[in-house]
């Protein structure tokens, strides 16, 4: 059996934290593509639910909010004190990059996941304990879970859609000679 360090991408990580704690737009895409099981260091999965608290309270996120959110959790200690949580942001090139860096940290952990689920199905067929199209069954059940995303990909932010919806309105306002409805007769 191959052992080493499980996949993770701990830069990549940062630069997500760091994105989200520079622009509000980032802050969103995090929370949209991530959730905390998605990080490899514990720390970083913490300053991301304090990120997210701050998000879901509608307040600001910057490193002094989410110094404070992680004080009031009682975890900044446990995330490396208040010199981790000011460097994150050191790691980001671009705060427009969140999407790309945020997909490396999702792909780690569904590698993760998939050596999880192996793991598991291993130890299954060496305890020869069930049949082996149970055995096979559970297997499958697994990778298809692994496999199955339950994270919308196909998603618009709230913003574009309101553009949109609101070119659509104005130019049927506009439109004076034609009917803006369905037509009943």
């Amino acid at each position: 059996m191959i052992k080493g360090a499980p996949p993770q991408n701990l830069e990549a990580e940062a630069s997500v934290l760091g994105s989200m704690m520079l622009s509000k737009d980032a802050a969103i895409t995090g929370t949209d593509m991530l959730r905390e099981s998605d990080f490899y260091r514990e720390a970083n999965a913490i300053v991301f639910r304090a990120i997210r608290n701050l998000q879901f309270a509608g307040d600001s996120i910057d490193i002094l909010t989410v110094t404070e959110e992680l004080r009031r959790l009682g975890q900044l200690d446990s995330v490396g004190g208040l010199s981790y949580v000011t460097d994150l942001p050191s790691h980001v090139l671009a705060a427009s990059d969140i999407a790309r860096h945020a997909a490396i940290v999702q792909d780690k952990a569904r590698l993760r996941a998939v050596i999880s689920a192996a793991d598991v199905t291993a130890a299954e067929a060496y305890a020869e304990e069930k049949s082996v199209e149970d055995i096979i069954d559970a297997a499958e059940r697994r990778i298809l879970e692994v496999s199955k995303d339950d994270r919308r990909q196909d998603m618009s932010p709230l913003g574009e859609v309101l553009q949109t919806e609101l070119e659509q309105i104005s130019e049927k306002y506009h439109n004076k000679s034609g009917i803006t409805g369905l037509a009943t007769g």
